[in-house]
């Protein structure tokens, strides 16, 4: 399963269940004081790592440091996800 996949190639990062059947959450919340942070995390994802993570204030969320992860993709897809957000890591 796709969901276990990533969950399982990316244990240094905290997913939780969302809401829908083809998200997941990833917690940054430990890093993120503020929504400015949360706003820079998210920057630093798409620009330098290519990867767009739908921030948790786009979602309502009243606490910084949440991101929407889509798993509905394709296997490569979804290895390339892996792969950039192992490289990410360094970054936070």
């Amino acid at each position: 399963q796709t969901k276990q996949k990533i969950i399982t190639a990316l244990p240094k990062y905290r997913f939780l269940p969302a809401e829908s059947g083809i998200f997941l959450i990833l917690d940054l919340s430990a890093w993120c004081g503020s929504f400015s942070d949360e706003l820079r995390y998210h920057q630093l994802f798409l620009k330098q790592c290519k990867i767009n993570l739908t921030p948790g204030t786009a979602m309502g969320m009243h606490q910084p440091g949440f991101f929407r992860v889509c798993y509905a993709r394709d296997e490569r897809q979804v290895d390339e996800f892996i792969s950039r957000m192992k490289a990410v890591y360094s970054l936070l």
